[in-house]
């Protein structure tokens, strides 16, 4: 059972370390890559500053709880990890977003949301995914949802 569940999460650590460097803005054409993906419809997911202390439980249960939600999200979200310089280049007004492992979830034409700081309660993502996907809102997951802010592309 033990090795069961070991594995899983190394499984599914690995997935989410795939996916984030795939998603990687080192790549070229980062914000060709999100104005493409906002004008198709899906929820961008812009992680930030997502580098600190690894060693940490609080990075293994915010990798985790977030790769779960990547794996259930499917194709309508597109994840991005970016650093503030990334975000700077990407949305005005970036100081007040840039504090690490927060992150903006957005798409064309909606109201974004924003969580500072790790997200440590997948009823986090539940929400998120719920509100983007036009489903009813269970009332316990209220306590939950992230502030609506105005996020403000920078167009290029």
């Amino acid at each position: 059972m033990f090795l069961n569940r070991l594995r899983d999460f190394t499984l599914h650590w690995l997935t989410a370390c795939l996916l984030l460097a795939a998603s990687s803005s080192a790549a070229a054409g980062f914000t060709e890559d999100v104005n493409h993906d906002l004008a198709t419809g899906k929820v961008i997911v812009l992680i930030i500053n997502a580098d600190e202390t690894r060693q940490s439980e609080q990075y293994a249960d915010w990798s985790y709880y977030l790769n779960e939600f990547a794996r259930e999200a499917g194709l309508v979200f597109s994840f991005y990890k970016v650093s503030s310089d990334d975000l700077a280049s990407l949305v005005t007004c970036s100081k007040r977003y840039d504090a690490p492992y927060s992150m903006i979830f957005m798409r064309n034409d909606e109201v974004s949301l924003f969580h500072e700081g790790p997200i440590l309660e997948p009823q986090i993502y539940e929400y998120v995914s719920r509100f983007y996907g036009g489903e009813s809102m269970p009332e316990h997951l209220d306590q939950f949802a992230p502030p609506v802010v105005q996020v403000d592309l920078i167009k290029h």
